[in-house]
């Protein structure tokens, strides 16, 4: 997929940060899109995860106050969407979906900081929901977490935090994957250019007061190719059930998205 494939936006540059889900019998991604100096959050929808249709903008950086606006990483809880996109600043925001896929509300500020926040990425792990997220100020990766619900509860920097350090394994690159006892984490790392290769990091140990990061042996997990969409780099990957990965790559400085699919 490429800036090609978003057809309401003029001046497009590339589509980066993928982030796939299902509902129903239908797959959505939702990815930023770089659109002559501004970004924007759209979607497109599948029935099978492999064949795309342009749907339309769902967040623009008019409508969230920011100067920039990605990693529209998309969650389900009790039955309701959830996304919670970077939108750069001191804060970690939750959108809501008021009309699935379209529609969006900004819903709640979760983390206040002093410092500059991006890629902000949660999970749940034994009831408890945390949130990594990027400290670009610092160049750290910071653990927040809330006891009760990922809205509506008091968030705390975890004591372990910051988790990781370094512009070359700091910053989240997509849906972490959790485990019966871990969490398996995507990070980005960006020396000595942005968006180089995704490394695999495991989180062990986890709980309110305990947090254990180390980069597993098979990482990096994506890099380079050398050659076309990915010439020169990967920094992203998302995955659903299906056995479905939606990844980015970098040729020549844009980002163009694209598929996996598990081998049998």
């Amino acid at each position: 997929m490429t800036a090609a494939h978003v057809t309401d936006l003029a001046d497009i540059d590339f589509v980066a940060d993928p982030f796939i889900v299902k509902d129903g019998d239908t797959y959505y991604i939702f990815y930023e899109v770089a659109n002559g100096g501004t970004t924007t959050i759209c979607y497109s929808f599948s029935s099978d995860g492999l064949a795309w249709t342009y749907g339309g903008q769902v967040l623009t950086s008019a409508e969230t106050g920011s100067s920039t606006l990605s990693y529209p990483c998309v969650i389900r809880v009790d039955g309701e969407w959830y996304m919670m996109p970077d939108c750069g600043g001191q804060t970690v925001r939750l959108f809501k979906a008021t009309t699935f896929p379209t529609v969006w509300i900004d819903y709640e500020t979760l983390i206040f900081t002093a410092h500059n926040m991006r890629d902000a990425t949660p999970f749940q792990y034994n009831g408890t929901w945390y949130v990594l997220v990027f400290d670009k100020s610092l160049a750290t990766a910071r653990l927040f977490y809330a006891e009760n619900c990922i809205y509506g509860a008091q968030w705390h920097e975890h004591p372990s935090s910051p988790i990781l350090t370094g512009m070359d394994n700091s910053r989240p690159g997509g849906r972490p994957i959790v485990r019966e006892n871990s969490v398996d984490m995507y990070i980005q790392d960006d020396a000595p250019t942005y968006g180089n290769l995704l490394r695999a990091y495991r989180l062990t140990n986890l709980s309110l007061t305990t947090c254990t990061a180390a980069e597993l042996e098979t990482s990096p997990i994506l890099n380079a190719s050398g050659s076309g969409w990915n010439a020169d780099g990967m920094h992203h990957l998302d995955r659903v059930d299906s056995g479905l990965s939606i990844v980015d790559g970098v040729s020549s400085g844009g980002f163009s998205i694209g598929i996996y699919r598990d081998v049998p």
